[in-house]
């Protein structure tokens, strides 16, 4: 079974309704056997989104933090972002870092994060973009899942570590 992870506050411009729109259309051709989706956060929207999205295969976990966490993104198959708008969602470095694959919209610096080598680079506010995304990876074998994931850490670790970021200042100002 996939393990489908998305973390973050629950607002208009996370996708929230995308990925439940997906989700939804995803367990009507069969998927709801083979997916499990895990949505960690809180927010504004939490209440409207438990009410009126229950679907059995869709869990709601409220605000995480700390080890549980961690947790969840060790057990992940998969990290899920369709946001409407973003600058550079730390989120998805995080889920990175954890080589996870990641699905996530082409907006702001996301396309600088993720591309086809470690994940979906898909377009905004499209759900059956999304739904194709799960899809095309539920497809993969093994091999080419892992190599997603190696090459998600990589990017994260290569790019985007804390040093790394630093000595790209440190370049441009000398």
């Amino acid at each position: 079974k996939l393990n489908l992870l998305f973390v973050g506050r629950f607002v208009n411009n996370k996708g929230i309704n995308i990925l439940l729109k997906a989700a939804r259309e995803l367990n009507a051709e069969g998927y709801a056997d083979k997916i499990s989706y895990i949505l960690a956060g809180a927010g504004p929207l939490y209440k409207l989104y438990t009410t009126n999205f229950k679907y059995k295969n869709v869990t709601y976990l409220g605000n995480v933090l700390g080890e549980q966490l961690l947790d969840l993104y060790k057990s992940a198959d998969l990290f899920v972002l369709p946001t409407i708008f973003e600058g550079m969602p730390l989120v998805v470095l995080e889920a990175m870092s954890y080589a996870l694959p990641v699905i996530v919209s082409d907006t702001g610096a996301t396309s600088e994060l993720v591309d086809g080598s470690n994940g979906y680079l898909i377009k905004r506010k499209d759900a059956a973009a999304l739904k194709n995304a799960i899809i095309d990876f539920c497809g993969l074998n093994q091999e080419q899942k892992n190599h997603l994931a190696r090459n998600s850490y990589n990017k994260a670790k290569n790019y985007f570590s804390w040093g790394r970021v630093s000595a790209q200042y440190i370049e441009l100002f000398l």
